[in-house]
């Protein structure tokens, strides 16, 4: 990536995180589902997710609480049930202390984050569902939602996804971070991710590009609507196309 290049996309990147961690559901908007990724006990404990999914379910916000279906297997060689994170018994088992187990529903095992939305998508379109959040540690939202959106590309099914950001992170908590491969903190794991995102998923096609993104975070509702991520846009008057690259 040439400098120029990579100057705009580490901007684009401040850019997306701006947004995604100043989003929420509109005010009285009810979710069919919320879903959480596959996180360390840590991972949860920094931004106390599964308290808040816990206030999404009893304040009526969401009907559904859904997660990763693994067993807490990881990519590569990560194959030991609970090596990459807890696994979805364990999420069932601490969750059902606050929701109902019949509104906890596991996707298929995924073992990575693009995997992961991948059988988001499927579900949801399974469920029909139209309105899902996203429920996950600050640093990890925009590869959530490039890769959510190069799911329902390849999908071709279009639903509105809601970043729930966690109100407040324990940033030099010690934890497990990705794939339960190393000890380490939220504010650490931010710049590592942001390499991720840069070097990894965008170039090698497993997330969206940032100017997908921006389109999808301004037109969700006429995506959704259309079930169609390229639209004709009026603007004063003026129809065209909008080019994303």
């Amino acid at each position: 990536m040439e400098r120029d290049e990579r100057e705009l996309a580490l901007l684009n990147l401040i850019r997306a995180n701006q947004m995604l961690l100043s989003g929420r559901p509109g005010k009285g908007s009810i979710m069919d589902a919320v879903y959480l990724h596959g996180l360390s006990v840590g991972m949860i404990e920094s931004g106390d997710i599964f308290n808040i999914a816990g206030r999404l379910f009893s304040t009526g916000k969401t009907k559904n609480i859904i997660f990763n279906g693994s067993d807490g297997e990881g990519a590569g060689q990560i194959k030991t049930p609970g090596e990459a994170w807890p696994g979805k018994s364990w999420y069932i088992k601490e969750l059902s202390k606050c929701i109902p187990t019949k509104n906890l529903i596991p996707t298929r095992p995924g073992f990575h984050s693009r995997d992961e939305t991948d059988a988001l998508v499927e579900l949801a379109q399974e469920k029909e569902w139209k309105k899902v959040g996203i429920l996950t540690v600050a640093y990890h939202y925009p590869r959530s939602f490039i890769c959510l959106i190069q799911g329902m590309k390849a999908k071709g099914y279009w639903f509105e996804a809601y970043p729930i950001p966690p109100k407040k992170t324990d940033w030099w908590l010690p934890m497990f971070g990705s794939q339960g491969k190393e000890f380490t903190t939220s504010f650490d794991e931010t710049m590592k991710e942001s390499i991720k995102v840069l070097d990894s998923y965008i170039p090698k096609g497993f997330g969206c590009t940032f100017s997908e993104l921006f389109h999808y975070l301004q037109y969700s509702k006429e995506i959704l609507h259309n079930q169609c991520f390229l639209l004709i846009i009026k603007k004063r008057e003026v129809v065209y196309e909008r080019k994303l690259v």
